[in-house]
């Protein structure tokens, strides 16, 4: 062998060695960065079922307070032996308007759902003040907490908490 070929050989044996050391660091490198990459992912898909509960809260607590505003001086329509008007009935068709959603209708207890009048006061007794041209208020609190999973992020444990999140939409009563 001459010497021309002894230094190329020498050459592709250190090229060689340096390719095999980078491998080694480009898995280090891809483990590192992956742990980061599953938790942004994790925080996404977080953040997306938290506004989605949002959103359908929203529009449950819309239908609920248009069923509202539609039948609230309405005294003769009857819904399972109840009248439209009362707040029994309001909230029946809330929960009836969540069933097949992303919110529970077992996570809306009458104590979630607030029918309020003009002034803010709640109406236990039915419609007796309820006439059209008046606001009513509907008003949902969904407890949160049954959307965050904590064993996937690290610290969403604090969040746990019942923090309930409040919904209210204002619409005018129609009718006389």
């Amino acid at each position: 062998m001459n010497m021309k070929n002894i230094r190329r050989s020498r050459k592709l044996q250190v090229v060689h060695y340096a390719q095999g050391k980078r491998r080694g660091q480009a898995l280090v490198e891809m483990a590192l960065v992956s742990m980061v990459l599953v938790v942004m992912t994790m925080g996404l898909i977080q953040y997306g079922l938290i506004y989605n509960t949002q959103v359908t809260l929203e529009n449950i607590t819309r239908d609920g307070a248009r069923f509202a505003a539609v039948h609230g001086s309405e005294t003769s329509t009857i819904l399972n032996g109840t009248s439209y008007a009362t707040d029994t009935a309001i909230r029946m068709y809330v929960r009836q308007v969540a069933t097949g959603t992303s919110v529970l209708p077992a996570d809306l207890p009458d104590s979630s759902i607030l029918i309020l009048d003009r002034n803010g006061n709640s109406n236990p007794a039915g419609s007796a003040n309820r006439t059209g041209g008046l606001p009513i208020t509907i008003t949902t609190k969904y407890p949160m907490n049954k959307k965050i999973f904590d064993w996937a992020l690290p610290g969403m444990g604090r969040f746990k908490s019942p923090n309930l999140v409040p919904t209210s939409v204002t619409m005018i009563i129609e009718g006389q």
